[in-house]
């Protein structure tokens, strides 16, 4: 992994990384992100872009007079889960956590694949303690994405419980895949599409539910969405 501070491997960034990183670094010297999943972190073009966008946004809110620090708010799915995963981890380790409110920093991520070793991962949740995160991998069980590359990934995730409307924490490792129900045949994508973990279908279970709602169909997911706003609900 190409540190952004002083002593790594990258080259050519444009920010000033405060001691954190520096930190990080000697204690993680062996963290290394799997090109497979996500190619371009730590490549210079791609870094660059990221950065310069960062940039121009804070400059924007300081012209308009926003004296209030702002919320970061980072997510993806699938390939993006990872790549939004070492985005957060690139914003951080380039010093930019104290530009942001420290009780509205969020990270959100559905169905991504492993993102580095063992050490890799020691690093990030360290770095995502120091800097106040709140980190939300969501998974489901039955995805076997989440498994790649195939390996021990002995972290917290969270999945969708739907007798109770909540979230809870699940340990992701190569133990814990669970091949899908016999008696449902469908595609992988059925498990692993986002829509199914952001809006559990819990409303097809009442056929008079809604009937200003629409019944959708997206890649092998369906029920009644797009429903009105009402204080009556069956979620």
């Amino acid at each position: 992994y190409k540190y952004p501070c002083e002593g790594g491997t990258g080259e050519g960034q444009s920010s000033s990384p405060g001691d954190l990183c520096s930190d990080l670094m000697k204690k993680y010297p062996n963290a290394s992100v799997f090109e497979v999943v996500d190619p371009v972190m730590g490549e210079d073009t791609a870094s660059s872009a990221l950065i310069d966008g960062l940039d121009k946004a804070l400059d924007a809110l300081s012209s308009n007079g926003n004296s209030e620090k702002p919320g970061l708010y980072v997510t993806g799915s699938s390939g993006a889960g990872a790549t939004s995963r070492n985005t957060m981890v690139e914003i951080l380790l380039r010093g930019y956590g104290d530009s942001f409110d420290s009780e509205r920093v969020f990270l959100y991520t559905f169905s991504g694949p492993s993102v580095g070793n063992g050490e890799y991962d020691d690093m990030v949740e360290e770095l995502f303690k120091e800097e106040s995160v709140k980190a939300f991998p969501l998974v489901n069980k039955h995805d076997y994405i989440p498994y790649f590359p195939m390996r021990p990934q002995p972290f917290a995730a969270y999945q969708f419980n739907g007798d109770d409307a909540t979230l809870e924490p699940y340990t992701l490792n190569d133990s814990s895949y669970q091949p899908g129900p016999a008696n449902i045949i469908a595609g992988f994508i059925l498990f692993h599409d986002t829509n199914g973990q952001v809006l559990p279908l819990t409303r097809t279970l009442v056929e008079d539910y809604a009937p200003e709602c629409d019944f959708i169909c997206v890649r092998g997911t369906c029920g009644y969405f797009q429903c009105k706003d009402s204080c009556d609900g069956a979620l």
